[in-house]
């Protein structure tokens, strides 16, 4: 399990819109292997607050001596009177952006290839394809998304490497939100980049203007239901669903409130 080493808050002036980093040195900013961030929301000169969150993956780890750390950067870009109103988030390459209608289908091929390793303990293999066809055939995906619902993809470089979705619990919900989807590749497991686009998503819900964000967990699915208390959610009640084709779904909901 990764455990949070270090965390350090600087302010850098940004002069052209992209602030870099390197691995700390004495300023928090020096250093070799320094890189650029390539986080498009980050465009307009001005001051940012930099909180720079060090995970290492050994439990023994004693510092960056012999310990591989997995730099993750959270970036809020703050007025003078340090109201933060704004959080592109990035850990090392990866970036998250809203995808189009027409960037459905990565969503489709997405979950293609994530389902089966995410759910192979927990749902037969009938039952994965039964609800991959249920939730993921590109009309049912275009029918989402024209009623409100968002997707975002999480991208390594160019590479999409995960997805979410989120919208209101229903159609004329004002102060309910839902996660319906949070997936990533598994090798993209335990680096924080799933808890950053968790966070992602509670930070839009807040700025709809939500009071409460939900979202439905296989009950079997115990690393994710801890990643969900980690970051602040609780079980709220018990849904057992008949789907159809012999199936169920057997969830806890969860919620927090935003």
């Amino acid at each position: 399990m990764l455990r949070q080493r270090q965390l350090r808050e600087i302010r850098l002036s940004v002069r052209q819109g992209v602030p870099d980093h390197g691995m700390p040195g004495q300023d928090g900013l020096s250093g070799s292997g320094r890189e650029v961030i390539r986080q498009s929301p980050v465009k307009t000169p001005g001051e940012f607050r930099l909180r720079r969150v060090f995970f290492c993956p050994r439990r023994d780890c004693r510092g960056a001596a012999g310990c591989n750390f997995l730099p993750a950067m959270l970036y809020s870009r703050c007025n003078q009177q340090e109201e933060c109103f704004k959080m592109p988030y990035a850990v090392e390459n990866i970036t998250i952006a809203s995808a189009s209608r027409e960037e459905l289908p990565i969503v489709a091929r997405l979950a293609e290839r994530i389902w089966p390793e995410a759910y192979r303990t927990i749902l037969d293999e009938g039952q994965i394809r039964y609800m991959l066809k249920m939730m993921y055939d590109l009309p049912v995906l275009e029918k989402e998304y024209g009623e409100g619902t968002r997707f975002d993809l999480i991208f390594d470089g160019g590479t999409p490497v995960g997805f979410t979705s989120y919208g209101p619990c229903s159609e004329h919900s004002r102060e309910c939100a839902k996660l319906h989807k949070l997936y990533l590749d598994a090798a993209y497991h335990n680096r924080g980049i799933g808890t950053l686009a968790l966070k992602h998503v509670i930070a839009e819900a807040r700025k709809k203007g939500y009071k409460v964000l939900h979202l439905n967990v296989n009950r079997h699915n115990t690393a994710a239901i801890r990643a969900y208390e980690r970051n602040g959610f609780h079980k709220a009640n018990e849904m057992v669903t008949d789907i159809g084709g012999g199936f169920v779904m057997d969830d806890y909901i969860m919620e927090i409130r935003l």
